[in-house]
């Protein structure tokens, strides 16, 4: 396995064997060998290499004829090839290199000795229960991008260098772009720069801490029990495809139920009501239908909008469009039909804001867990913590997205009811001031 290796005995469990034969399998698009079909992280501890190997399906058996090569060839036998000592490939700059023959290696002359200092077993990607993406899936994607900048790192210094600095500008951009205070939470139901609705939600988080975890807390029995009934259908059916439209329909419903509980705490809050975690849930469970069902139909009106080349814009937007159908329904009591144009007709000319916000709120609900656990992989800690840690997270970011995106349902309100207000010169699409609101906050009277 690259520079290192793994063993086992010939009665251990792992090794399966076809009579006198092992079965080994090799990982893709390497030449790495493991006992099992899995995805194995590979962390650098004892050689193991940095990345991941892919052994399982789609499979193909073969069944390799044994030669028996001579551990000195000589030159102009048959196994001469083994002779070459320079590199195997083309010469290239840095880790890119080409590798040197079998022969220039510890396990071809010493074997035993090479052998005594490989592992027992090999990291293996965790699979099961997890909520939002795993540490691990992450980790086997990141290391490819980080390969991408080494390579380019050894064709051209300065191409990378640029690519730093533009990332490092962009995110200067970001934050400067916008106005971080004063932060106000009274009234909710108001205009907010980006970064005052950031730190809104964050401060609003802080201050009704208990009832928003236990809201995060519940999505964790909530996924668990749609990955139970995958499990059953998998058992039964062993059909994959199936499996798959569980999982996706399943989650859904269960970030849907969630994302509406919280909800429906902060339309109580913004009434002045009495609120809590027993009482957000039960004004849910009043319109539970209607947030499910409108989650699951516009999740598959965006599917069959996509499914087409002509109609993967129309998908994308009115995925954005679709942002506040659960604040619709939530707040205004509507029906499917009126949620959607309720949401809809939010959205309308504020678009771009949307997307921004909305898509900085995402990346905030999934890119938390893998980065704290990514470090964990580095540590003694099992891979399977690793997952449970960043799932935790995800979990308690979960009301935290919420809270953000309803702050957004009030900000785009108000917005079009100050424009509705202002005269239609001032509403005109390519006034500077209407641009510039789009990044200043509208002062508040008083």
């Amino acid at each position: 396995q690259h520079e290192g290796g793994e063993k086992g005995s010939w009665t251990d469990p792992k090794v399966q064997k076809e009579g006198t034969h092992p079965v080994v399998y090799p990982a893709a698009g390497s030449h790495a060998t493991f006992y099992g079909p899995a995805v194995y992280v590979e962390n650098g501890q004892r050689g193991s290499g940095l990345g991941c190997d892919n052994t399982t399906e789609p499979l193909r058996r073969v069944e390799p004829k044994p030669v028996l090569i001579p551990t000195s060839p000589r030159v102009g036998g048959p196994f001469q090839w083994l002779t070459f000592e320079g590199h195997w490939g083309q010469k290239e700059k840095g880790f890119n290199n080409g590798p040197t023959g079998p022969m220039e290696k510890l396990q071809w002359g010493e074997p035993f000795t090479w052998m005594d200092g490989v592992r027992t077993r090999s990291p293996e990607l965790p699979s099961g229960f997890f909520l939002g993406p795993q540490v691990t899936t992450v980790f086997c994607g990141a290391f490819p991008t980080a390969s991408d900048l080494l390579n380019l790192e050894a064709k051209s210094r300065p191409a990378l260098i640029a690519v730093i600095a533009g990332f490092i500008l962009l995110v200067a951009l970001f934050i400067k772009l916008t106005r971080w205070r004063p932060v106000e939470l009274t009234p909710l139901r108001q205009t907010r720069a980006f970064g005052q609705l950031v730190r809104a939600a964050r401060q609003l988080y802080g201050r009704h801490w208990r009832p928003l975890v236990l809201m995060g807390l519940a999505s964790i029995p909530i996924i668990a029990a749609v990955y139970g009934v995958e499990l059953l259908v998998e058992t039964v059916t062993a059909n994959n495809d199936i499996v798959q439209l569980i999982r996706s329909v399943g989650q859904s419903i269960g970030y849907a139920v969630v994302g509406a509980i919280v909800i429906a705490f902060m339309r109580d809050l913004e009434r002045g009501q009495q609120t809590g975690f027993v009482i957000a849930c039960r004004e849910m469970l009043e319109r539970f239908w209607r947030v499910v069902g409108a989650q699951l139909l516009a999740m598959l009106l965006v599917l069959l909008l996509a499914v087409t080349i002509i109609g993967a814009p129309f998908a994308i937007w009115k995925y954005v469009q679709w942002q506040f159908v659960q604040q619709e329904i939530l707040f205004e009591d509507k029906s499917f039909r009126e949620a959607f144009r309720g949401s809809s007709r939010i959205v309308r000319g504020q678009w771009w804001r949307t997307v921004r916000i909305a898509g900085f709120l995402w990346l905030l609900s999934v890119v938390p867990g893998p980065v704290l656990g990514f470090a964990l992989i580095f540590t003694p800690l099992s891979l399977t913590w690793a997952n449970v840690v960043g799932s935790v997270v995800f979990a308690l970011l979960v009301p935290y997205v919420a809270t953000g995106r309803t702050l957004l349902y009030w900000d785009l309100a108000a917005r079009q009811r100050d424009a509705a207000t202002q005269p239609e010169r001032s509403r005109r699409w390519w006034s500077p001031r209407r641009w510039w609101s789009r990044w200043r906050a509208t002062p508040q009277p008083g």
